[in-house]
């Protein structure tokens, strides 16, 4: 790695980090003028020396000369993609000839680092050495550890230790802000008035987009939703616990959210219903995740337009009062090899869907309530494959009730438990009559009734002859056969 010098004028013939900090430096009688200043940068830098007052300038980086003069001269400080360095700048003041004498002498650490600062809780950071951000002197608040990589354009924070938040942040550029690998673990305490908002857009930056990784956040109370996301900004969480209270994530329109290999588990003790996560028209993804609630009034999302995908995850809602995991309203939603449950003692589903686009590709949906329902299709095209719905009730029971068009149904397996005296696979009052050959190759188990009074459970052959195909017969079992 060479270091660029230049003595003279100065051309700013590439795109370097100016520093916007000029003049003497400390004190007012300094001889030295430079616009050097200590940090972790990850954009080139290009530092100017000049002399005020006659004399030779010396400058050193890492302990080795590369100038020796009048000045002015010019230093540009390279990053290496993937590689940080570490450099000490030394800059002497000497008289002048004929028996120069070292009047001024000053040091600048500085770190280039494509990517990362770090912050720490005060017993994981004792040296506080080095340049401000770097590993040797961590910043101790996430506050100004962001401030500081927005104002260098930096793309990473390495937390080590627990921090704490007690007051809204603002997020307006791309980052990353990760658990040390290498450390005993990170987490983020939010205060009841804390969460984490991305947007709006830093002017001349191309995106707003929030990375969480291998972190613990825990928030013991809230009103106001953990993460908020304005249009088209993004979050992605990975690896990462959450322990929380009230609201989890609010997303507008064009904004998108990815939630992996994490957990989240979420208390709401609110007198009313509201959405752990609410969406409009944006877009979600949770990939092999779990997400659970218990409350007064549970319900997890509640998806305005835009899109729903799930993929090996665990959804559980425990209520005092009512439940329900999903609603969507004009949204199209995949979810894939997905356990999801809901269970309160007045009533409970696992999805309201309306005018919506549904795939229930394997996984299980559960519902247990003295009133439950698997699935509550309006006016949605909805496919189910492979998938297994359970209704415990004691009153009310329909695995799906269906308003409008009925969904397509293959190998699936539905089950009621309870004493109800009549409980439904599929309740179609004022739905329309399902196609020829739509519902096929799957099993019912312990319901009176597969679709109205016509279609009794011991009518199955009538059943299929009407909606099976001829090749994949639907059939009946006794409770635990």
């Amino acid at each position: 790695m060479k270091l660029k010098t230049r003595t003279g004028l100065v051309f700013l013939l590439a795109a370097p980090f100016l520093f916007s900090q000029t003049g003497r430096g400390p004190g007012d009688n300094s001889a030295i003028l430079t616009n050097a200043a200590a940090g972790v940068f990850s954009s080139p830098v290009q530092l100017e020396f000049s002399l005020s007052q006659p004399g030779s300038l010396k400058i050193a980086v890492n302990g080795e000369e590369v100038y020796l003069g009048r000045g002015p001269y010019s230093l540009e400080l390279p990053v290496v993609p993937g590689e940080a360095k570490n450099y000490v700048i030394g800059a002497e003041y000497y008289s002048p000839p004929p028996d120069p004498v070292l009047l001024e002498s000053r040091l600048w650490n500085i770190r280039m680092d494509p990517k990362t600062i770090y912050a720490a809780s005060p017993e994981f950071s004792p040296k506080r050495t080095g340049a401000p951000g770097g590993k040797d002197n961590p910043f101790s608040t996430l506050e100004e550890a962001l401030d500081y990589a927005r104002e260098r354009n930096l793309g990473s924070i390495m937390i080590t230790g627990s921090l704490r938040l007690d007051k809204p942040l603002f997020v307006s550029q791309e980052i990353l802000i990760s658990g040390s690998p290498d450390g005993p673990g990170a987490s983020i305490v939010f205060g009841s008035g804390a969460g984490i908002s991305a947007g709006p857009f830093q002017e001349g930056a191309e995106k707003t987009a929030l990375k969480l990784a291998d972190l613990t956040l825990e928030r013991p109370a809230g009103d106001e939703a953990l993460f908020s996301l304005m249009k088209g900004c993004a979050l992605e969480i990975s690896g990462t616990s959450i322990l929380q209270a009230g609201p989890f994530l609010s997303m507008e329109e064009g904004s998108f959210c990815r939630i992996k290999d994490s957990r989240i588990s979420v208390l709401d003790a609110a007198e009313r219903r509201r959405p752990v996560i609410c969406s409009q028209q944006g877009r979600l993804e949770i990939l092999s995740s779990a997400v659970d609630l218990a409350g007064n009034y549970g319900l997890l999302m509640e998806i305005q337009g835009g899109s729903l995908s799930s993929e090996s995850c665990e959804f559980r809602v425990t209520a005092q009062k009512t439940a329900a995991v999903f609603i969507l309203n004009g949204t199209t939603a995949e979810i894939r090899n997905t356990a999801a449950s809901a269970s309160a003692p007045d009533y409970a589903s696992v999805m309201e869907a309306s005018a919506s686009e549904l795939l229930v590709y394997r996984g299980t949906l559960e519902a247990e309530a003295r009133d439950s329902v698997g699935i509550l299709l309006d006016k949605s095209e909805a496919l189910f494959i492979g998938a297994g719905f359970t209704v415990k009730a004691s009153f009310l029971a329909r695995a799906a009730e269906v308003r409008g068009s009925f969904p397509r149904v293959t190998d699936c397996v539905f089950v009621y438990q309870g004493r109800a005296r009549r409980s439904e696979v599929f309740a179609g009052y004022g739905a329309e009559i399902p196609g020829e050959g739509t519902i096929g190759g799957s099993c019912f188990e312990g319901f009176s009734h597969i679709l109205g009074n016509a279609w009794a459970a011991e009518n199955i052959a009538a059943f299929n002859r009407s909606f099976a195909p001829s090749d994949r017969p639907n059939a009946v079992v006794k409770p635990g056969s």
